[in-house]
């Protein structure tokens, strides 16, 4: 039910009421929260258009109307998840940019932000569509596309640090604001 409850207060955030195209447009990004919680909470094999419609507040005309496939609704779902995620995680790192000048306090810096990322329903369903993308094929290129996503993340914002005077500092990539 957490799941649910997440999304249907990110659905009320984004309902303003101004009816038309606007309202349209905020029904597709409720369905779009709702599928990766309901993923989340429920896994691939318990997304329904019910419960994603439910979650979202929408009636289920507005789902086949903006997807055409489940496919399509989760690799949207993913898609924007991971660029929301993506610029929370530039907004962290350039917060702490002027802040943080040796590896210890980029260390104990990157422990604290991984220590605040809410692992809620719709990060959990963001990861289980990367193990769902591992068997479905239609989804693999949108998988690869989400962490291309994150290291550019990486790259642009972490990869200041130079590599010569910070050798010791492990490499790897970001994911779900996790580094790897």
């Amino acid at each position: 039910l957490a799941g649910f409850e997440f999304a249907r207060q990110r659905a009320l955030v984004r309902a303003h009421g101004s009816g038309g195209r606007d309202s349209m447009k905020d029904a597709r990004e409720r369905l779009l929260d709702a599928a990766v919680c309901v993923i989340g909470e429920h896994g691939i094999g318990g997304l329904t258009n019910r419960r994603v419609c439910t979650a979202a507040g929408v009636s289920p005309g507005s789902l086949t109307y903006h997807f055409a496939t489940q496919h399509d609704l989760i690799r949207e779902a993913v898609i924007t998840f991971v660029a929301e995620e993506s610029q929370r995680i530039r907004e962290i790192v350039d917060t702490l940019r002027d802040s943080v000048r040796t590896p210890e306090e980029a260390a104990i810096a990157a422990q604290q932000a991984i220590s605040d990322i809410a692992l809620g329903s719709a990060e959990i369903g963001v990861f289980e569509v990367y193990l769902h993308a591992a068997r479905v094929p239609e989804l693999r290129d949108c998988a690869q596309d989400c962490y291309a996503a994150y290291d550019d993340v990486s790259r642009e914002r972490i990869g200041g640090i130079d590599p010569e005077r910070h050798e010791d500092l492990p490499r790897g990539t970001v994911v779900g604001g996790v580094a790897i």
